[in-house]
């Protein structure tokens, strides 16, 4: 767990708020697959192996129309290459589903330059789990940071409608330092 940081309370209430409400507005796309393809273990059931997802950024230079509203995130991480920056929305399942472990940035070789955030969006019973045991539940305004060559998974929740969360893959700006 000393390579996981978290950070309670991120961004001011009122600039939260105002997020939160921003990003149901935006326009989402369908996945039909939630861990990436060089995953270490099997994926969950297919019926729960979806997603709706917004891209704000895509190395390199992809970026959405929408990328204003991740700025105070961003502003705070200050990142010195971002990588991705996108936007999951799991729905309600009836049991916790986990959706498989993978890394966020691979080859290993590279990736260890590579941090990822995870910044939940709302309150639910789902969580993040890393490959030791370590369990990170899904709290506003919370944001978490680990080397972006960890092994996780995220899952669904059932108390409430969705589980929000922002993914982000950067190299940090301490990293040239």
């Amino acid at each position: 767990m000393s390579d996981i940081k978290i950070y309670d309370n991120f961004i001011d209430k009122t600039v939260f708020e105002e997020m939160k409400k921003q990003v149901l507005n935006i326009n989402w796309q369908y996945g039909d697959k939630i861990a990436n393809d060089l995953n270490n273990s099997p994926n969950c059931e297919e019926k729960y192996d979806w997603q709706m997802a917004h891209v704000f950024y895509k190395h390199p230079f992809e970026m959405s129309d929408n990328f204003s509203i991740i700025n105070p995130i961003v502003q705070i991480i200050q990142p010195a290459i971002m990588y991705r920056a996108k936007l999951n929305l799991n729905p309600c399942t009836d049991k916790i589903v986990e959706h498989g472990y993978h890394q966020d940035y691979q080859p290993e070789s590279v990736g260890k330059i590579f941090t990822s955030a995870i910044f939940y969006l709302n309150t639910n019973n789902g969580y993040t789990k890393f490959e030791d045991g370590t369990i990170i539940s899904s709290i506003e305004n919370r944001l978490v940071t680990f080397p972006s060559t960890m092994l996780h998974t995220g899952t669904s929740c059932t108390d409430t409608k969705y589980r929000l969360v922002l993914n982000l893959v950067y190299v940090n700006g301490s990293y040239f330092a």
